[in-house]
């Protein structure tokens, strides 16, 4: 064989293993990944898929949330939701990691979801996008689903009046956290957030 194939073929080999590394042990990075992501203003869901920092590709679905709220003309609250690539399993511990979980759980045509009827679906939407909004996180939301699925378990359909009805509830988070000793400083950093959100947005 001559030296200039040789080289040649070491060189192609040499490059194959560089790519192969690249796209098998990126990690999180944009190198190559895709990202899902959830707009907290709305309930749309948009996924993105990067390749060498480049978006190589986007897609926005809308979801039971953005479609019980209907239009708004608030301005979009994207947050990462999951990263992944591939040679990784799982994905960094966002904020909003299993807020998919969460709009899944009362679809329409799930079990839970479809014993709500138009009008409770669309307060559920609204107070969910409120929870998301108001604790920056998952958590707020993942406990007043819980409430949620715990007086659907009994009803064929629920109404509205029972609905946990927002402020209350929230009220009686922060009242808890600022009786507990180590949830103080928790319920008083609740509690801040949750007037600076109802002054914004009417009495609730």
């Amino acid at each position: 064989m001559k030296p200039g194939i040789r080289i040649a073929g070491l060189l192609g080999g040499l490059l194959f293993l560089a790519a192969f590394g690249i796209y098998c042990f990126s990690g999180w990075s944009k190198i190559n990944c895709w990202t899902r992501e959830v707009d907290i203003a709305s309930g749309r869901m948009r996924y993105t898929r990067y390749w060498f920092y480049k978006v190589t590709g986007q897609q926005i679905d809308q979801t039971w949330i953005s479609e019980a709220v209907g239009p708004t003309s608030a301005a979009p609250q994207w947050h990462l939701m999951v990263t992944l690539s591939p040679g990784t399993g799982n994905s960094p511990n966002y904020a909003f990691l299993g807020a998919d979980d969460q709009v899944r759980q009362f679809a329409p045509d799930g079990f839970l979801g479809g014993r709500l009827n138009p009008e409770t679906r669309k307060l559920l939407a609204k107070n969910i996008l409120a929870l998301w909004q108001i604790g920056g996180d998952r958590f707020l939301a993942e406990h007043y689903l819980r409430d949620v699925e715990g007086s659907l378990l009994d009803l064929r359909e629920m109404t509205t009046d029972r609905l946990p009805p927002l402020r209350p509830w929230l009220e009686d988070q922060v009242s808890k956290a600022l009786g507990s000793k180590t949830d103080a400083a928790y319920g008083a950093n609740l509690e801040r957030k949750l007037q600076s959100y109802f002054s914004t947005h009417g009495p609730g």
